[in-house]
Parts: C-alpha cells; structure tokens; sequence
C-alpha cells in the first residue's frame, strides 16, 4: 500500500514539474510562447524587471470612483500592474564545505527556445524549438573573492567562497541571465529549466 501511495505522489509531482517547469519532451516544439507554456524555472532577461514606481497613479485614482461591484472588471491584469514574482535574472545554492575541500564540480543545465520557421503556415504565427544546454566547470574555491566565468555569450556562473569560524567554508554560487531584450517580451531571450548541481570532487 505504500508503495502505491509513494508511486502517486512521484507522478504527480512530475507531472506538476512538467506543467510549471517544462519540459514534455527532450526537443519539444511549442506552438506558443515558452514562457505561457512554462511560467516557474526560468531566468528572465536582465532587462524586464518591472519598477512598481513608474505605474501612474492616475490609474487607481480614477477607479476609485466606479462602483465596487465593477471595481475588478474595469482592471487589465496586465504584467504593467502585476508584475510577476517569478521574474529573477539569477538563481543559485549555498553550501556548507569541509576545509580540506578545494574544487568542487558544477553541472549547469538549461534550455532555450528558438524561434522555428512557419513553412507555408500564416505569417503571424510562430513555433519555439527547445534547445537543451549542458555545461560542465571545475569551480576553484580556495580564494575568498568574488569570481566567475562565462557559460555562453551573456550567460555567466559567479562564486564567492566564505570561510567560517571553524574554518569550513560557505560557498555561495548562482547563474545569471544577463540577456538583454530588443523587443519587449521576447522569450527566446530567458533561460528555462535551468539545473544547477554540485558535487565534491574529493568524496566530502
């Protein structure tokens, strides 16, 4: 009975990966934007996050005189207003290290979505290409400072080791989107599912 039980909940949460994180398939074709079909696991360009700030406040003050039964349906849901708490251009772990441990091994894993010809297809429409990326760095972490290295063209991996009271050592390391967008809400500009995975190359 249990094992049942184990087995539902691995598949739901699977499947509850797939709808937020993507993918459905190794080298899937969208017939939509990647980022409707995926909305969690994704690093947005540098260039999108939204300044609550520069939302005019006109806005509010003439919906304040509607009637509340019409307040909600008079608002746009529009990203302008909302912006999405899911849009961060950079994502990463801290782990704890025992002194003796020098190298560690990064594996960085992600996916972009290109844009593929429409062949005889209307004009306006558009189909995205999944493009899984795999990169593989040995990560020195004997210094304390700030380093990094680029993974592709504006796409980097950044480290900063922290030594402890003890002497063990904090390492803090994260990859960054660093992308930036010609065209407002271009999805071919965000790095999706993307997988960061640290491993000690001394058996720590």
């Amino acid at each position: 009975m249990r094992d049942g039980y184990r087995k539902l909940r691995e598949e739901f949460v699977e499947n509850l990966r797939k709808d937020l994180i993507g993918p459905y398939e190794e080298n899937e074709v969208l017939y939509e934007s990647p980022t409707s079909s995926y909305i969690m696991g994704r690093l947005s360009p540098i260039t999108e996050n939204v300044i609550i700030d520069e939302v005019d406040d006109s806005f509010f003050e003439e919906n304040q005189e509607e009637d509340d039964d019409n307040e909600f349906e008079s608002i746009e849901l529009s990203e302008e207003l909302y912006p999405s708490k899911n849009k961060q251009s950079s994502a990463g772990l801290k782990v704890f290290l025992p002194k003796e441990t020098d190298v560690i091994l990064a594996k960085i894993r992600w996916a972009d979505y290109i844009v593929q010809e429409t062949n005889g297809e209307e004009s306006n429409s558009r189909k995205y290409k999944r493009v899984p990326k795999e990169f593989v760095r040995i990560i020195n972490i004997t210094n304390g400072n700030i380093e990094g290295e680029l993974l592709e063209k504006d796409v980097y991996i950044s480290w900063i080791t922290h030594r402890l009271h003890n002497n063990n050592k904090m390492i803090s390391i994260y990859v960054e989107n660093r992308r930036r967008q010609e065209e407002i809400n271009d999805p071919t500009k965000h790095v999706y599912q993307i997988e960061l995975i640290l491993e000690s190359t001394d058996n720590t």
